[in-house]
């Protein structure tokens, strides 16, 4: 042990020590993310290239006649006019878009107010409703079905949009995403505010709303990738 603290105690084992940090932190920056990042990329881009290969191309491909491949010879953009000139895409489009759109609304701001209360409301009863939303999470989406049906079915929502976005929309993910932001909320901005005459509106909507609106708009961004 007294001979490795020696060694550890001179600055040329010290200066060895910080070469390999760095080299290990710039291979990391400059080799290995930008990597990862091609891996991850790649299949989307593939998605993207074959979406231009003609039609006569891809039917022979879907069917095996033809291999797969990488870049699809010649270009065609062919399909994308023939669904573009379709205007039920168009109304499919559109309707899907605005209910997804507010389905995330909706979302968010009632994730925004619920995580509020679970976290900084000073009750048992908030960690036990808690608790609830992380089982209800651990649930697979088979075991929702039959009960969603049951109250849509006596709510007479069978064939509505709403049944397909309520769900989206009052997703127990959100919540317990917000939760986990606004507890890192200091208290003692909280009893600050209070001490100055703040009401409740004026705290969520001056401090904490600009406070979680990065976790607002990366929750927006995951339940809109969900939902749409």
């Amino acid at each position: 042990v007294g001979s490795e603290m020696c060694i550890r105690d001179r600055p040329w084992f010290e200066k060895i020590q910080d070469k390999y940090a760095h080299s290990l932190d710039w291979s990391l920056k400059h080799r290995a993310i930008p990597l990862l990042a091609a891996v991850v990329l790649l299949p989307i881009v593939l998605l993207c290239v074959q979406a231009f290969v003609p039609p006569f191309d891809a039917l022979m491909i879907s069917t095996g006649s033809a291999p797969l491949r990488l870049l699809p010879i010649p270009f065609s953009a062919e399909q994308w006019q023939m669904l573009f000139n379709q205007s039920t895409y168009w109304q499919a489009f559109w309707n899907s878009l605005i209910w997804t759109v507010g389905a995330c609304v909706v979302q968010v701001i009632v994730a925004f107010l619920g995580g509020y209360v679970l976290a900084k409301y000073p009750a048992r009863w908030c960690v036990a409703i808690a608790g609830l939303y992380t089982l209800m999470m651990l649930m697979p989406p088979q075991m929702t079905l039959l009960p969603i049906y049951r109250v849509a079915y006596a709510n007479k929502l069978l064939n509505h949009p709403m049944l397909l976005y309520a769900p989206i929309a009052f997703a127990p993910f959100g919540t317990f995403f917000m939760r986990q932001w606004l507890l890192r909320w200091p208290d003692e901005l909280t009893e600050y505010l209070r001490l100055e005459g703040g009401s409740s509106v004026k705290l969520l909507w001056y401090c904490l709303a600009p406070y979680a609106l990065p976790g607002m708009l990366a929750l927006f961004a995951l339940t809109f990738t969900e939902g749409w």
